[in-house]
């Protein structure tokens, strides 16, 4: 199985990557992990992810184009791609067994 993270924060995925289980799987060959920065998918020196939100107020908010551009880049025709959100489906056992049988999972 093949599961891409894609995240702002990489080296917060060190300690993950690094904990027996994970690494265990992926030694053996049971699990390809990659970490995706999507900083790299930035336009511009400063590689700016975020912005102010429409009409103003307080936080920042994810630009579209670095998300979409990182995406684009790690999907092929077999992934499954996984968007997190506060009201989304919630996760049970059902769902995990369903995604294990993915071939590409991108998180």
């Amino acid at each position: 199985m093949r599961i891409s993270v894609l995240t702002i924060c990489p080296q917060d995925f060190e300690s993950f990557r690094s904990s027996v289980l994970v690494k265990r799987a992926c030694e053996r060959g049971f699990l390809d992990l990659e970490i995706i920065d999507i900083r790299d998918y930035a336009k511009g020196s400063f590689r700016h992810i975020d912005d102010s939100p429409y009409g103003g107020g307080a936080g920042m908010i994810l630009r579209v184009q670095p998300v979409l551009g990182c995406l684009k880049a790690v999907r092929t025709e077999h992934s499954h791609t996984v968007l997190f959100a506060p009201m989304g489906e919630a996760y049970t056992q059902k769902k995990a067994h369903a995604l294990a049988e993915t071939d590409h999972l991108i998180l």
